[in-house]
């Protein structure tokens, strides 16, 4: 089987994994765009699923639902080399990690580099603002 295409080697197992473990799954995109320049792009979609088949082994489980991820991803000459998902509600990870036990990450660092970041300052934050030298107010 060739398991070459745009998301690199080994993608289409996955797929085919996922054809068989839910085979009436439906995806609907709810939102879409790109970075002026075309390296970036985010996308957000629904999934309604049922697990009828087995996955990597795992029996199938019955359970049905619906979840949204939204993927953030990095482009080089139209094709994407990094992705980051967000899922905005665990049914099918609860499904991986709980149901069958599958290994959770623990780490999962961003390689790109920090466009700006931001730290929790002591006393910050913690009452009325105020400026430096001002008379704190009640």
């Amino acid at each position: 089987m060739d398991t070459t295409n745009q998301f690199g080697p080994g993608a289409m197992p996955t797929e085919g994994q996922f054809h068989a473990a839910y085979p009436g799954m439906r995806v609907t995109l709810h939102d879409q765009f790109s970075s002026a320049d075309g390296t970036r792009a985010c996308f957000r979609f629904v999934i309604r699923y049922q697990n009828a088949g087995p996955f990597y082994g795992y029996p199938p489980t019955g359970e049905r639902g619906t979840m949204s991820e939204t993927h953030a991803v990095r482009l080089r000459h139209g094709k994407i080399v990094e992705q980051f998902v967000g899922d905005n509600n665990f049914s099918m990870p609860h499904q991986e990690l709980v149901t069958w036990g599958m290994k959770f990450p623990t780490d999962t660092p961003d390689p790109q580099p920090v466009i700006t970041e931001a730290a929790a300052v002591p006393g910050v934050g913690e009452g009325p603002s105020h400026r430096p030298g001002e008379e704190r107010r009640p």
